[in-house]
């Protein structure tokens, strides 16, 4: 997908809901931020949208918007009515949204997740795809581990998640970050709260 695609999907959302304005969680997010974001990172056709507080609205999304619909078939991407995740992002979260209102978006506006966010919110679902796709946005110098480590840290989850997920972390840093083991059940209560220098 590229950027002017997920434009159009954000103004076509906002047109079959109602509604002034969409979240994007998945992994084109990413193109608010980075509009030439690596293939690799942005291969999916398919962009992960919400409208915040309204989740009757994810099957109106899919059935106008989803895959296999008129949509789709015309333009070659859709939009998937996601669930809503935004329980399961780091703290601040909503400060670092990057908003996105081109010329294909008319009125209509897409809140795309920072990097950092999604980053943290992949680690936490934990998934071999989600973790594959950290590493690509690491490799691809999208964000930076010390960064991704104190987003990771206000997560809103159980201890048990947390320890893999600092772990995970942890093990790319290597000696970098000898002396953190002592943060990781407690961690998800505040442990190492404030706001790092996030990369843009």
């Amino acid at each position: 997908m590229k950027r002017e695609n997920l434009e159009h999907v954000i103004s076509a959302a906002c047109a079959v809901t109602g509604e002034d304005e969409v979240y994007v969680l998945g992994s084109q997010a990413l193109l608010g931020t980075h509009p030439d974001a690596p293939y690799v990172l942005t291969h999916s056709m398919g962009a992960d949208l919400i409208i915040l507080g309204k989740p009757d609205m994810a099957s109106l999304i899919d059935g106008s918007l989803g895959e296999f619909s008129h949509f789709h078939n015309r333009f070659g991407y859709f939009a998937k009515g996601a669930a809503d995740r935004t329980s399961k992002l780091p703290d601040g979260w909503k400060a670092r949204l990057v908003r996105v209102q081109g010329a294909n978006v008319s009125l209509s506006v897409g809140f795309c997740l920072h990097p950092i966010d999604l980053a943290a919110s992949k680690l936490a679902a934990h998934r071999e795809k989600d973790l594959d796709f950290v590493n690509l946005m690491l490799s691809h110098g999208i964000i930076e581990l010390k960064s991704l480590r104190s987003a990771c840290l206000s997560l809103p989850i159980e201890a048990g998640v947390m320890n893999s997920v600092l772990g995970w972390v942890d093990a790319r840093l290597g000696s970098e970050n000898e002396g953190h083991d002592e943060t990781r059940v407690d961690a998800h209560k505040g442990t190492g709260s404030g706001d790092p220098k996030w990369k843009r």
